[in-house]
């Protein structure tokens, strides 16, 4: 029996004997028993979790405490990865009726170099057969098996379901916990902020987690309707502790930095796309299946885009680009479902008479466009187009990289920036094929990634289980996700909650999305009875904008001819349509998790926290909303940390949305905090924006009537160059007017400073001279 720290400073190998690590006790420590392959895994010497039982399905369950599945042995191999260099505990598995050799291997890698990560894979060197189970909820083979240790009470947050894991559990592991298909990683975590997260780490689509409440270990494995397992296929998990000791938040940000590096995948950059860096136009909600002039859900939408396109830019209001919905294709009302995807005047002949290609070249801007599931009627399944179509139960799924090159190839010349596919829980849950073929959801994935990779065509996932998610690792081009329900009637009061998918979507390097929104409050479709948004009206714009600016995210708007307010749209971007981001999304506040979980103080609604650095000094933004009672948003709740030492002093005001220049600025005391007044509902948002003193006693309190007012997208740069003179780099576009705002050391009120962009783009501002001059 062999204790084995992962921080090792020697290794002493014998062939008879159990190994010992010696070193620094930091991160995850093992203790694994050679003899029957069994461990524990403790933090800060506290145990967390024992191993259990180990079995399979083949026929009929292998167990290794029933003695239907035997340990063979397990031995001690070196090697590297990712990771680092790492020692590798495997155990072989066989049988009782086996007469083909060896059918299940196990193992655990631990890093010497690196403590705070741990690796268990299975693999089956022979492959299996009859491993269904018949429940994709259930997996059909387990290691590891982790019971909670004796007397350990740890809190958990888990992503479950659709739109990337929308509907969170929380609680004190395991209640309320429901893994399988449509679960994702979990985060466990004690009073102290000691966490971890865990979840799988290759082959996505088949991996699964569930909590076995006879036997109180959480189970890791095949997805259990898979029917064949082939030869040496292999699935890892994943288990990482926080080093920053700091909570959920940023123990996610370091997993997800793991599995980036692992895979090769870049994050995605405000630059990655159209539809990330500039505003966009939504025909989700006013024109959802309602051209708007006639009493029908279908009929002729070239002319209200482009009257609606001829509107927008009276108001001044720079769209980049065009989302079209699912109406384009006739998917509701038409085909229930994708039948054709392209641009034809079969498909379009109502809807786009001319062709989306002529409406394109009209607009002079490009697409987004929705996709849903495919129907079985769907030409391109006919044999002699040489696609590979798979039907069943009346849907189909294409599984042939050469049917995307077609669509991607014919939609680069009508103008697609980004696919947004649609409606992918649907489409696994209608078919057989994706959950029974320990391929088949992982080949439909590659092969639209790879041909939309070819045509520099972007994916946003949408309605999508926590596994596409992880899947996304392996998508170049996947760039961001829905993060939180539709924007429709029944729900327009909850889809703007997506702080907390947010935490999962940019671990692994992707934009939240949280949807359209009307921005006034008077905007009603009336004509048509029949249309989905048929007498809604948005009783908060507000708060919608607010959430959208503070995502990081695509930002669409979806008003009518008449019902936009230029003015709230234009608070979160740039002249040309450029949106002005935070440095990452708005995520939940760590005693969020503390409270929710743990029973311990915290906020009784959302209170949300994110930043923008700009060289050594970092300003805040502080969301509260729907809180039941009044919070105190204190120095430890700043998820990127306060640096005293940079910024002793801090500055902050409430937003004011209809008159953003009047600032009420208050000292910060980290003690008492910013007060987050309590409201009853989702109208009661409170955006506080908190500035550092600068070295020289100057407050930059950033760009006036603009919910992000510092950002990179607007200043490149500061400088403190003497005790009057701060220098600032802003980009924009030709002759827009930013409005800056400054506290001076001698005053507690803001001044204010006029930079009109030159030519160039780009222009520096200096207090001292209260000149802008071209760069």
């Amino acid at each position: 029996h062999a204790p084995i720290m992962l921080a090792s400073l020697c290794l002493a190998l014998i062939a008879s004997v159990a190994l010992c690590f010696c070193g620094s006790v930091d991160g995850l420590f093992l203790d694994f028993n050679k003899s029957d392959g069994s461990f524990s895994i403790s933090i800060d010497s506290q145990v967390w979790f024992n191993s259990s039982l180990t079995k399979l399905h083949s026929t009929s369950w292998r167990e290794n405490s029933k003695g239907t599945l035997k340990l063979t042995g397990c031995v001690v191999e070196a090697g590297s990865d990712s990771f680092g260099s790492f020692e590798r505990y495997a155990c072989e598995w066989a049988t009782t009726t086996s007469s083909s050799g060896i059918q299940f291997q196990t193992a655990v890698r631990v890093y010497p170099e690196d403590s705070y990560v741990l690796v268990f894979e299975q693999t089956f060197p022979t492959g299996l057969y009859n491993t269904s189970i018949g429940d994709y909820d259930s997996p059909l083979s387990v290691f590891p098996a982790l019971q909670i240790a004796p007397g350990r009470k740890l809190g958990y947050l888990h992503y479950y379901d659709f739109f990337a894991g929308y509907r969170i559990q929380t609680g004190i592991f395991p209640q309320n916990y429901i893994g399988g298909l449509k679960g994702g990683p979990i985060s466990f975590f004690d009073s102290n902020y000691n966490t971890l997260v865990l979840s799988s780490m290759s082959s996505f689509t088949t991996s699964i987690m569930q909590y076995d409440n006879s036997s109180n270990t959480l189970n890791m494995g095949v997805q259990g309707r898979i029917k064949t397992i082939p030869s040496n296929y292999k699935l890892e998990f994943v288990m990482v502790e926080g080093k920053c000791k700091r909570g959920v938040s940023c123990t996610f940000s370091e997993w997800g930095n793991r599995l980036l590096s692992k895979y090769g995948k870049s994050r995605a950059t405000p630059e990655s796309s159209t539809v990330i860096q500039y505003l966009g136009y939504s025909t989700t909600a006013y024109y959802f299946y309602n051209p708007g002039y006639i009493n029908e859900t279908d009929g002729d939408y070239e002319r209200p885009l482009l009257d609606f396109n001829s509107y927008s830019q009276s108001l001044d209001i720079p769209y980049r680009y065009y989302l079209i919905d699912s109406w384009w294709y006739g998917e509701y009302n038409i085909y229930n479902g994708v039948w054709m995807w392209e641009d034809s005047h079969v498909l379009l002949k109502e809807r786009f008479p001319l062709g989306l290609e002529w409406l394109h070249d009209q607009l002079q801007l490009p697409y987004a466009a929705h996709m849903g599931k495919w129907v079985s009627t769907t030409p391109y399944a006919d044999p002699k187009l040489g696609y590979n179509f798979t039907i069943e139960n009346g849907w189909a799924l294409p599984q042939s990289e050469t049917f995307w090159e077609y669509i991607f190839a014919n939609a680069s010349g009508w103008g697609l920036d980004t696919i947004k596919q649609d409606h992918m829980n649907e489409q696994i849950e209608v078919m057989n094929s994706t959950t029974n073929d320990v391929y088949f959801m992982h080949d439909w994935l590659m092969q639209q990634g790879r041909a939309a990779q070819r045509h520099n065509i972007h994916i946003e996932y949408c309605m999508d289980y926590p596994i596409i998610i992880m899947n996304s690792l392996l998508v170049p081009t996947s760039t961001h996700s829905r993060a939180g329900g539709d924007y429709v009637p029944k729900n327009s009061r909850n889809n703007w909650k997506i702080a907390t998918t947010s935490i999962f979507l940019w671990a692994l390097g992707l934009y939240p999305d949280k949807d359209t929104f009307y921005s006034t409050s008077t905007e009603k479709v009336t004509i048509n009875p029949f249309a989905p948004f048929y007498n809604f009206t948005e009783p908060y714009p507000l708060t919608h904008a607010i959430v959208s600016s503070l995502s990081a995210g695509p930002i669409t708007p979806s008003d009518g001819v008449g019902g936009s307010n230029a003015s709230l749209i234009m608070m979160m971007a740039r002249q040309d349509g450029l949106l002005l981001k935070p440095d990452s999304p708005a995520f939940n506040i760590e005693r969020t998790w503390l409270s929710r979980s743990l029973g311990l103080p915290g906020p009784s609604g959302e209170v949300w926290n994110t930043h923008t650095t700009i060289g050594q000094y970092t300003w805040y933004y502080v969301f509260g909303c729907e809180l039941s009672s009044t919070y105190h948003f204190v120095g430890s709740d700043f998820l990127v940390p306060w640096d005293e030492s940079s910024s002793p002093s801090l500055v902050y005001y409430e937003y004011e949305a209809s008159n953003p220049a009047s600032m009420d600025i208050q000292k910060y005391n980290g003690q008492t905090g910013i007060t987050i007044p309590s409201g009853t509902t989702y109208g009661a948002a409170h955006l506080f924006i908190v500035s550092p003193v600068l070295s020289n006693g100057w407050v930059f309190l950033g760009e006036v009537g603009k919910f992000i007012a510092i950002s990179r997208q607007r200043v490149v740069s500061l400088s403190v160059l003497g005790s009057d003179d701060i220098q600032l780099d802003i980009i924009g576009s030709y002759n827009e007017r930013v409005t800056l705002a400054f506290i001076r050391p001698s005053s507690s009120s803001p001044s204010f400073y006029t930079c009109n962009v030159p030519a160039s783009g780009r222009a520096t501002f200096s207090t001292s001279t209260q000149q802008c001059t071209p760069a």
